[in-house]
Order: C-alpha cells, then structure tokens, then sequence
C-alpha cells in the first residue's frame, strides 16, 4: 500500500524486460528475474487484489523465462560443488527455489508463507493510514564489459527433510 500498483508492476516489467535483451549474461537474467520475483514475494497480495490481469501477464513471463532458462549444470558445470559429477538433487539453484516460493504462493493466491520474514507486517495499521506513492521513472543501466552481478546464494538451515 506504500507503492501505487501501476508504479509496482512498471518496476516489475522493468526487471523481466531485461530477460528479454539481446545478448544478455544469463547471470544478468536471473538478476533480475529474482528481484521481480523478490518484489512479487512483497507486493503480490496487493496485487492480485487490485491489478489481477497484470499479475497474470507478469507471473506468465515469469513461467516463460523459468521454463526456458538453462541452468548452472547446463551453462557452467565446473561452478558446481563437484563439478558435473554433482548429484542433480544436492544442488538448488537460487533462481530456482524463489520460483518455487512464488509459484507456490501464486497458486493458492495467499502470497504469504511462515517461512517468509514480513518486517513490515508490525506497521501494517500505520502504512495503511498513508497515502501510496508513484514510485518516479526508473532507468536500468545496460551490461558494460566488467560489470558483475551478485552472486545469488540461499542459507539451508534445515535438510530438505526435515523443511
């Protein structure tokens, strides 16, 4: 409620248009595919209230990219943990355990979860009180030779087991 909807799915088409550049790193993709699937996480609820056909476009490009992206075993077998001798079941990659997140928390239109940190949930009453904002025109910078991405790491406190 902070964000007017429209400003957030432009923020959002902005990061998946990226995906869509020619060229482009697939570092640079799954960059930026999982900080709109990161901003969905936190705006998704609103979302599928206020704007349900444009979640819908968003979360099908979403599935698109997630259907054709390659992954690290495909691209970059040596940055695996044994290389191409590691299990396919003892490496999750990032990208891939957000989309599951997302995919999971869109299917049932609950866009939340326990395991989720919601920070901003003890301000809910305060936030709702203000008026939202239109976030101003963003610009994403183009790829230049040099230019890094972070690495996407996950934290597994438990075994998948025991989760």
């Amino acid at each position: 409620r902070v964000l007017e909807p429209t400003s957030a799915l432009e923020l959002l088409e902005m990061f998946i248009r990226v995906s869509k550049e020619e060229g482009v790193f697939p570092a640079r993709r799954d960059w930026f595919m999982c900080l709109a699937m990161d901003t969905l996480v936190l705006c998704g609820k609103e979302l599928s209230v206020r704007k349900p056909v444009d979640l819908g476009a968003v979360m099908a490009s979403l599935r698109t990219y997630a259907k054709e992206r390659k992954s690290l075993r495909v691209l970059a077998p040596v940055l695996l943990p044994f290389g191409s001798d590691t299990a396919e079941d003892k490496v999750l990659e990032h990208f891939d355990a957000l989309w599951g997140l997302v995919s999971t928390i869109s299917a049932d239109n609950s866009w939340s979860s326990p395991l989720l940190l919601a920070p901003a949930r003890a301000f809910t009453a305060k936030l709702a009180e203000k008026g939202s904002h239109v976030l101003p025109l963003l610009t994403l910078p183009k790829h230049t030779p040099g230019c890094t991405y972070p690495m996407l790491l996950r934290l597994r406190l438990l075994p998948e087991e025991a989760a």
